[in-house]
């Protein structure tokens, strides 16, 4: 049995994490339709193969330009699964699952550690700000440029070993699906400088010297800012105009606190100047029985984390934390001035600097390890996966997610019992509904997306 084990080491501890992964996500494959969802799919519905390339256009309607991580998974999946959301689900878990395998090879690579890079892999994969990715579906770009940002960074580090052109021209190739998928890709470059600069034992100026090859990524990089900003500039407006005041320093706080798997909702609860909680009873008695299981399994990690961060310090190690601090605010830059539009899936790409410290933490702690140490890497891994697990369930319940794709859904029957076939008129009144409901059907979208008409009117009553 021992032998099987350490035969099959790296397969059994793999799977391990992928089940308990897909353990902790598994509600959020049944969760519907939902607002953005009939938009995206009512602009794929007549869509055809040869049309493909009208996704790639710059739009001013809309404020993103994902075509592959928006407009082509919904294509694909559209095809494949018709209207049944558990397929598309499965795709966004499939590419969740493969970023956390991409998170524990880059971390083996940079530091040749396995199980430093299992830990790290396993830390991402049951993060709980993953929870808004995997239960709504518009944000699967995220998961899918993540993939390939991951690639690329991957990519990289083979062309650094091996110096072929091939392996470089697939590191252009994975960061450009990556650009097209998730915005947050522009900050592959910097990724690459920080890691070679903190984790590659070189100085700067050796650095950029042995950087000139991303410069095609960088020239990437400028014609899409150029693009986005001058020649089809983005529609920002409302919550989408940048701030710049002491709201920015309050929006990373809240990001550091998503990172470490606190609740989204404690922005709008809590007041981290004050340390005092709101008295607004839809918050209070939900969270009731959540507060002690969380406090203690945060306290649990952070409390861990300080021993081995104390065990290990040193200078070097305090540069390479300075290093993914500075990649996590890097990593949130388009969304860091936008404190009225703040969410923890925008971790998903930034945080990636974060876990590969951790990975590093581990490498120094586990080359001289003791029984002590041991002790505060299980506290570290089990205080984490139960803050996560804390986290994520008592979200599940309150989330404005799971309302909106619940309401979408009801409404949805409700409408396919009393029309189960598109009415000559074209017409289609919605009874007893209100504004929200309106929103979670997408106004006119999700109708024109159910009958596969685009002619369909819409009128909520």
């Amino acid at each position: 049995m021992i032998k099987f084990f350490q035969k099959n080491y790296l397969f059994l501890t793999t799977g391990l994490i992928f089940f308990i992964s897909f353990f902790l996500f598994r509600s959020s494959l049944n969760y519907y339709f939902f607002q953005d969802d009939w938009f995206v799919l009512n602009e794929v519905s007549n869509v055809t193969t040869g049309d493909l390339i009208n996704l790639f256009k710059f739009r001013t309607d809309i404020i993103y330009w994902r075509p592959i991580g928006m407009f082509l998974f919904f294509f694909i999946g559209k095809n494949l699964f018709g209207l049944n959301p558990f397929g598309f689900h499965l795709i966004s878990i499939f590419f969740h699952l493969i970023n956390s395998f991409l998170i524990g090879y880059l971390s083996f690579i940079l530091f040749k550690n396995k199980l430093a890079a299992i830990i790290a892999a396993f830390l991402y994969s049951t993060a709980a700000f993953h929870f808004m990715t995997l239960s709504w579906l518009s944000l699967t770009w995220n998961v899918i440029g993540s993939t390939f940002f991951l690639l690329a960074l991957i990519s990289f580090y083979l062309f650094k070993r091996l110096k072929s052109k091939l392996i470089l021209a697939m590191t252009i190739f994975f960061f450009c699906i990556a650009i097209t998928s998730s915005e947050f890709a522009l900050a592959f470059p910097v990724f690459i400088l920080l890691f070679e600069l903190f984790y590659g034992k070189q100085n700067i100026v050796k650095i950029l010297k042995g950087l000139t090859f991303i410069f095609p990524i960088l020239l990437i990089d400028f014609l899409y800012i150029l693009v986005r900003f001058i020649i089809v500039p983005i529609p920002a407006t409302g919550e989408y105009v940048p701030i710049i005041d002491l709201k920015v320093i309050n929006n990373i706080f809240w990001y550091g606190a998503w990172l470490v798997n606190v609740p989204e909702v404690f922005k709008y609860q809590v007041q981290a100047s004050q340390f005092s909680f709101s008295k607004d009873p839809t918050f209070l008695e939900p969270f009731k029985p959540y507060f002690l299981p969380l406090l203690f399994s945060l306290s649990v990690f952070l409390f861990s984390a300080n021993y081995l961060l104390t065990k290990t310090f040193k200078q070097k190690l305090f540069k390479k934390l300075f290093g993914a601090l500075i990649l996590l605010v890097l990593g949130l830059l388009p969304v860091i001035f936008l404190p009225q539009h703040s969410f923890p899936y925008y971790l998903t790409i930034s945080s990636i600097g974060f876990f590969v410290f951790i990975a590093y933490v581990l490498t120094q702690v586990l080359t001289n390890v003791t029984n002590v140490s041991r002790l505060a890497i299980i506290c570290l891994v089990g205080g984490w996966f139960f803050a996560s697990l804390t986290t994520i369930s008592f979200t599940r319940k309150t989330h404005w997610i799971s309302g909106e794709q619940a309401i979408s859904k009801k409404y949805i029957e409700k409408v396919l019992n009393e029309y189960p076939n598109l009415p000559d008129s074209k017409i289609v009144v919605i009874t007893g509904s209100n504004d929200q409901v309106k929103q979670s059907l997408m106004d006119q979208n999700a109708l024109k997306v159910i009958y596969n008409n685009d002619e369909v009117r819409t009128i909520y009553r």
